[in-house]
């Protein structure tokens, strides 16, 4: 998927999409406040430009090497 075949205002499956990350780390990440999102009555909406502000910060790296949801590769040596 490319940024560019999301919409301009997405649901939160829309970026759990995108950044292949799961619920519970999307919902973390909703409630803490640290991916910006608008809450209407009791459901969030996320415009793109809060997508590429989150993307541009460099959280993104930083929470898939924390997240439970992302599963690491088995390296071999």
């Amino acid at each position: 998927m490319r940024l560019d075949d999301l919409p301009d205002v997405m649901q939160v499956e829309d970026v759990m999409a995108f950044l292949h990350i799961g619920r519970n780390t999307m919902y973390q990440l909703l409630k803490t406040g640290e991916f910006p999102a608008l809450k209407i009555e009791r459901q969030y909406r996320i415009p793109k430009k809060y997508l590429l502000s989150y993307l541009n910060q460099g959280c993104y790296n930083a929470v898939m090497e924390g997240s439970p949801d992302h599963k690491k590769g088995d390296v071999s040596r």
